[in-house]
């Protein structure tokens, strides 16, 4: 399969090819750490070891965004609230997780909050690069914020993208990965492509490296 890398992957004479191709992009892992994270959590951590030196000498950058806190069950925590960060300082990040957080994960209004023009969450995109999106949860869409958010609220702000360096047309590249039974709710939200959301189970690093590679499809190395 051919992938940005500057090399002929599929052999045809042709190099990255039928692509969306990104040069610089803004990767935001929102990842809920409820207590029964932790293999899915530990498994991103060994699956992004395989791209951490691709990711050393480019311009592409990292942030991270956990929920629900411990005690504020609808509040999410910005983990890179300064700057994005490269791929060492991201899975470091990772590697200091823990499963601590409350039984109430507000999924949907987090990501609708990561995608918001107004930029509420106060994420640090930078104003000329693409942005990422990848949400992690094993518990589908919930919205604790009394607007019983769904969705479909998130499908108008990804499919016409105000954030980061996006220019008119642009969409947000979106990922869910979620447990198999709330895969098709998160449909709205990504376009209804397939390929925008991934069965969390099982959690291996070998497969979550995969994962990441077709999430990667179109960013360049």
């Amino acid at each position: 399969e051919e992938v940005c890398d500057g090399i002929d992957n599929d052999c045809d004479g042709e190099i990255d090819e039928d692509l969306n191709a990104h040069d610089k992009v803004d990767m935001l892992f929102i990842i809920d750490i409820s207590g029964s994270m932790c293999p899915y959590i530990q498994a991103l951590y060994e699956g992004i070891t395989a791209y951490v030196g691709d990711f050393q000498d480019s311009e592409h950058r990292f942030g991270l965004v956990v929920h629900p806190m411990r005690h504020t069950y609808a509040m999410p925590e910005l983990l890179t609230p300064s700057m994005m960060v490269d791929a060492v300082s991201f899975q470091a990040l990772l590697g200091g997780l823990e499963c601590n957080g409350g039984g109430a994960e507000p999924t949907t209004d987090v990501i609708l909050g990561a995608v918001d023009p107004m930029n509420p969450l106060g994420i640090p995109w930078r104003s000329d690069s693409f942005p990422y999106v990848i949400s992690i949860s094993d518990e589908g869409p919930q919205s604790m914020s009394g607007a019983y958010n769904t969705p479909s609220d998130i499908a108008p702000l990804v499919s016409s993208c105000q954030i980061a360096g996006c220019e008119p047309g642009d969409f947000v590249e979106i990922f869910f990965i979620d447990a198999a039974n709330y895969l098709s709710s998160w449909g709205p939200a990504c376009f209804q492509d397939p390929d925008r959301v991934i069965d969390i189970d099982p959690a291996s690093g070998t497969r979550y490296t995969q994962i990441l590679q077709d999430i990667f499809h179109d960013v360049c190395f």
